[in-house]
């Protein structure tokens, strides 16, 4: 609890014991915040908020009718002001942790789980990112990639109240255009690659690059920067505008560490790592070449908060493969199978040139469709870059919301030119169909749901299950539990 005189300069010690800017969770003695969403005016609801107790309202436009009892307190930048509340509120939670930032198109949730899960080992650590706020025993659903700012400090304090010392958080373009971080104090940002993407929310590439880029625009001198050196573009102009200091890692680029020999397998990577004039092999089951990428990250970052390079590369090869994230799932059968979450044109890219190089005899089976009311553009990419890879495309939903899966499917279908295709709109059904018609050494690629639970149709979020286990069923149902040389 704080007075409202310590969090605004008003004069006034009304016990404020909550803060909100959504009207529907407003509790008593609250201050509500009228932010001008993308759809929605916050000042539409200023009495519905003080009907549920608030007792201050924070706006920007002028308001014609006010209550007597109530504090009003007009500024030019209401979410400027919830920034400053909120982080006064928490008594500035992310000041007492050693703060790491993700960004980057693909590859934020596994640098960011790389580091959570190794540097837990040596010291409390929490994770706030895709779904989730993992810290102790603790687990909290949330529900963007980089969460609203009262969610996002409240939960950085429950982490130093419950001892954390570092926290690492996943940082989207969105996130960072909405002001949702601008409170938070990093110790170290880490960039991961850049592509095309979230362009109907941007505008425009240039848009989409600065929203990045405020991250490490806002760094301290002492503060580190960590960047991809083989995104010359990206890594030229973050080095230029950042006063962090800069560490690189790559692969065809000469960097602070880097990654040579590499050798991809089915189910796993090897490679050496060339760090300080040293080389130091690694074999991880994280697979493909952007994973490698990843990997660089993570141990860059673990080298920062006291790892030493032998420490972070152990870690790093007993890591397990993250979740959804290009998941080898074993069938039982002499065919391959890969979930996978990733669902920009660059990630899918990756993950099919991976494919082709590991698939030998076999074909490629990729089952994937493209999110509805969003990114129409990449559609026919998305069908351009599997039909070069592909032996067989089932086209299918993925979060359709209210748009027709079939129109979506028939606008991918405009970039494939040669591969036999199908559309099969249920996801289930077409994930079966893969695994029906899949052949020894085959690889089935299940691309852009991955592990999440859930799918965004006409009426809203529905619950689902998962790739993995819509996968594992299908196979059950084709086999009836039966190995391949018992059929």
């Amino acid at each position: 609890m704080k007075k409202l005189n310590q969090l605004l300069p008003i004069d006034s010690d009304l016990a404020i014991e909550s803060i909100y800017s959504d009207s529907r969770k407003v509790r008593p003695n609250s201050i509500f915040f009228c932010l001008d969403g993308l759809s929605v005016n916050g000042h539409q609801f200023i009495e519905e908020a003080i009907y549920k107790g608030a007792v201050c309202i924070v706006h920007s436009k002028d308001v014609s009718v006010k209550n007597k009892d109530i504090v009003y307190y007009q500024v030019k930048d209401t979410l400027k002001c919830l920034n400053e509340v909120a982080c006064k509120f928490y008594d500035d939670p992310s000041q007492q942790l050693n703060m790491i930032g993700v960004t980057g198109t693909n590859g934020k949730t596994i640098v960011s789980m790389l580091i959570y899960q190794i540097a837990k080992k040596i010291m409390p650590f929490g994770y706030i990112g895709t779904h989730h706020v993992l810290f102790n025993k603790e687990t909290c659903e949330c529900e963007f990639t980089t969460p609203e700012i009262i969610f996002l400090q409240e939960h950085l304090r429950k982490m130093v109240n419950a001892g954390i010392q570092g926290a690492c958080l996943e940082v989207s373009s969105h996130g960072l255009a909405l002001g949702r971080v601008a409170g938070v104090d990093f110790d170290m940002a880490v960039f991961t690659n850049l592509s095309p993407e979230h362009l109907d929310f941007h505008g425009s590439m240039e848009n989409y690059i600065k929203a990045k880029l405020k991250l490490f625009e806002g760094l301290r001198s002492d503060a580190v920067a960590i960047v991809n050196r083989d995104d010359e573009e990206m890594f030229n102009r973050i080095s230029t505008l950042t006063k962090a200091h800069v560490l690189s890692f790559g692969i065809h680029h000469e960097a602070d560490i880097q990654a040579i020999k590499i050798v991809l397998k089915l189910k796993e990577t090897s490679f050496e790592v060339l760090y300080d004039g040293y080389t130091y092999p690694v074999k991880t089951t994280l697979i493909g070449q952007f994973n490698i990428y990843h990997i660089l990250a993570a141990i860059l970052a673990l080298l920062q908060i006291g790892f030493t390079i032998e420490q972070a590369i152990e870690a790093i090869e007993e890591v397990d493969n993250i979740e959804g994230r290009l998941e080898y799932v074993e069938t039982g059968h002499k065919f391959h199978a890969f979930v996978d979450n990733g669902h920009s044109p660059q990630h899918y890219e990756q993950v099919l040139s991976y494919a082709s190089k590991v698939v030998g005899e076999g074909r490629i089976i990729a089952v994937f469709g493209s999110v509805g009311k969003r990114e129409f553009k990449k559609r026919q990419v998305l069908g351009e870059i599997a039909d070069h890879y592909c032996d067989h495309i089932i086209l299918t939903e993925e979060d359709p919301r209210d748009e027709d899966t079939e129109e979506i499917c028939e606008q991918i279908k405009k970039g494939i030119k040669k591969t036999k295709n199908v559309v099969i709109t249920d996801r289930e059904t077409a994930i079966y169909q893969a695994v029906e018609i899949a052949n020894p050494n085959d690889i089935i690629l299940i691309l852009g749901k991955g592990e999440e639970q859930t799918m965004y149709k006409r009426r809203g979020q529905v619950p689902y299950i998962g790739d993995k286990q819509a996968l594992l069923n299908a196979i059950e149902e084709v086999y009836g539990g039966e190995e391949d040389y018992e059929l």
